[in-house]
């Protein structure tokens, strides 16, 4: 197991840790709380890893595959939440919850968050670090799957079904993405968060 893959493997308790925190425990406003975590989260990853954008410089490409993504993820949400409704009507409770938590926040203020920090340092730790990272010991595509599902698995926590399977869907595919395209940016601009 090569260095950074072990310095990825080690900060999972961490993750853990935060996401229960603001998921389960909600000491404090969700989005102060993820934001901090977000924080740290790329502080490790910058500081464990060396040259995270060294080879990504900016393309038009990107710009494309990041709102065309976005549009795929709205449109699956979208036809997720329909669905959901069709098939759990009590989904509708725990869809309702989720979207509870914009209250915590002003649409600008939040919209900026997820813009400049979240969404950003989602991508750095999630696939910019763990996942490229496992994938130089375990393979690429194993390191797709077991990020994916961790990306998942930690969302557990907080206890709503509807979020856990919003969050599979959206790690499954920036998972894809980064494996398919092997670069940050258009996830980065792809915008939905979980």
């Amino acid at each position: 197991m090569g260095k950074y893959t072990r310095r990825a493997v080690a900060t999972l308790p961490l993750v853990i840790f935060l996401w229960y925190i603001i998921f389960g425990w909600a000491p404090l406003n969700f989005w102060l709380m993820m934001t901090g975590a977000q924080v740290i989260l790329v502080a490790l990853s910058l500081g464990l890893r060396d040259g995270f954008f060294r080879d990504e410089g900016f393309r038009l490409s990107d710009l494309w595959l990041g709102v065309g993504s976005a549009a795929v993820l709205y449109g699956v949400f979208w036809l997720g939440d329909w669905l959901s409704g069709l098939i759990m009507p009590s989904s509708a409770q725990q869809i309702d919850a989720i979207y509870a938590l914009k209250e915590q926040g002003g649409a600008l203020t939040l919209g900026l968050l997820m813009l400049f920090i979240i969404g950003p340092a989602e991508e750095i730790y999630w696939r910019g670090f763990l996942q490229r990272s496992l994938g130089e010991s375990w393979g690429r595509a194993r390191a797709f799957w077991l990020v994916s599902l961790v990306y998942a698995g930690v969302h557990v926590v907080s206890g709503n079904l509807m979020l856990v399977v919003a969050a599979a869907t959206a790690g499954f595919f920036w998972g894809w993405m980064y494996l398919r395209y092997g670069r940050l940016l258009p996830n980065i601009i792809s915008p939905p968060r979980c």
